[in-house]
């Protein structure tokens, strides 16, 4: 089934791009549409963050909190009916896993991790919509730490591009398709 991934960088748009799509698209094929949050509560600020992604999400959407092991649950048949997935954000998921990963941190185990994840994206029987954080156009970060993390998010929202059906790009809350329908959109020339 087609993925949607969706692009950008902090406060673009790119959540309520998603679920405005994501409900429309559950609306069309009368299927229910499940939002999967992927957040930790680790501290107030996070709490915050949190508190005001529930605050605005539509009453339409079930939610499911995976801030872990969400290729398993996938894998196992994620819910109990067929749904147009929501997964906000795979930024934030990756994340986890790095905090989770702790002293055993390395390139391999992130991207096998990844991997894994793609795998079941793919695999997914009905519509999905992912979330990401672009994070290849800022500085390089200070920290060997972050730089892993800049790499192997990038890699993986290069990867998921391929073989998304569709990509489109946040910027100051203006939606940019990069891929529709599997093809690369050409940029628009003046005529």
């Amino acid at each position: 089934m087609p993925i949607h991934l969706v692009l950008g960088g902090a406060r673009s748009g790119k959540t309520r791009f998603a679920e405005e799509g994501a409900l429309m698209q559950a609306n069309q094929l009368t299927l229910p549409a499940c939002y999967v949050a992927t957040g930790v509560r680790t501290d107030e600020e996070m709490e915050q963050r949190i508190e005001t992604h529930q605050a605005t999400r539509s009453q339409l959407f079930e939610t499911v909190e995976r801030p872990r092991g969400l290729a398993q649950w996938l894998t196992d048949g994620a819910t109990q009916e067929p749904a147009v997935l929501l997964i906000d954000c795979l930024a934030t998921y990756l994340g986890t896993l790095l905090f989770d990963a702790g002293e055993t941190l390395s390139q391999s185990l992130l991207l096998a991790q990844g991997v894994k994840l793609l795998e079941a994206f793919a695999a997914y029987p009905y519509p999905l919509w992912v979330v990401s954080n672009e994070v290849g156009m800022g500085i390089v970060p200070a920290y060997a730490s972050t730089r892993l993390y800049r790499d192997v998010l990038g890699r993986l929202n290069s990867e998921l591009a391929q073989v998304a059906h569709d990509v489109t790009f946040l910027v100051a809350g203006l939606p940019m398709p990069l891929k529709r329908r599997g093809r690369v959109c050409a940029p628009a020339v003046e005529e």
